[in-house]
C-alpha cells in the first residue's frame, strides 16, 4: 500500500508538471531555434574575411624576363566583410562578390581591369565568371574556374584575418 501512494504521489506531480514544463519547453523553442537559424545562415563566412596569397604554376614565355614575369605568379585575394571581394592574378584585377559556408563557396566576378564585365569585352561578358572555392583545412583553400579559361586553379593560404573596407570600389 505504501508503494501505491507513492506512485499516485508522483502521478499527481507529474500532471501538475507537465504543463509547466511544456510551457518552459515552448518558450525555449521559440528564443533557441531562431538564434540556430541566424547563426547556420552565416556560418563559414567569417572564415574567408581576410587576405589570402599564394602563386601559381605558370611558365615565362621564351624571350621573357624571368625575374619580371614572377610578378604575374603572384595571387592576391581580399575578401572583405560586405561580401565584396578584390582577387589580383596574372596582374589584373577581378572584383566581385563572395559567399562560403566552410566548406565550399563562390567568387562572382562582376568587375575586370576596374570596369563592369560586359565593358571589358563581348567576349568576357559571355563567360562564367563564378569560380568555386573549397577549403582545404588548416587556413587553405582552392580557387577553381570552371572554364579553365584563366588559370584553372590554384591553392592559397590565410596570411591576414582582418581586411579594411575603406576602399572606395567596395562601394560599388
Amino acid at each position: 500500500m505504501g508503494s501505491r501512494s507513492k506512485s499516485s504521489k508522483i502521478k499527481s506531480y507529474s500532471d501538475v508538471l507537465r504543463p509547466k514544463l511544456s510551457a518552459v519547453s515552448r518558450r525555449l523553442a521559440v528564443g533557441i531555434i531562431p538564434f540556430i537559424v541566424l547563426c547556420g545562415c552565416n556560418s563559414g563566412r567569417g572564415q574567408l574575411v581576410g587576405t589570402w596569397t599564394g602563386t601559381i604554376e605558370i611558365e615565362a614565355p621564351q624571350g621573357v624576363d624571368k625575374a619580371a614575369f614572377e610578378t604575374f605568379r603572384n595571387v592576391r585575394l581580399q575578401c572583405y566583410e560586405n561580401g565584396r571581394f578584390l582577387l589580383e592574378l596574372t596582374g589584373l584585377p577581378y572584383e566581385g562578390e563572395w559567399s562560403f559556408n566552410g566548406k565550399t563557396g563562390t567568387l562572382k566576378i562582376d568587375r575586370l581591369l576596374n570596369q563592369p564585365i560586359e565593358k571589358a569585352s563581348a567576349e568576357n561578358a559571355k563567360r562564367n565568371w563564378s569560380w568555386t572555392i573549397s577549403s582545404l583545412g588548416d587556413k587553405k583553400i582552392r580557387v577553381t574556374d570552371p572554364d579553365g579559361i584563366s588559370i584553372e586553379s590554384f591553392e592559397l593560404i590565410q596570411t591576414s584575418e582582418k581586411t579594411t573596407t575603406s576602399e572606395t570600389w567596395l562601394k560599388r
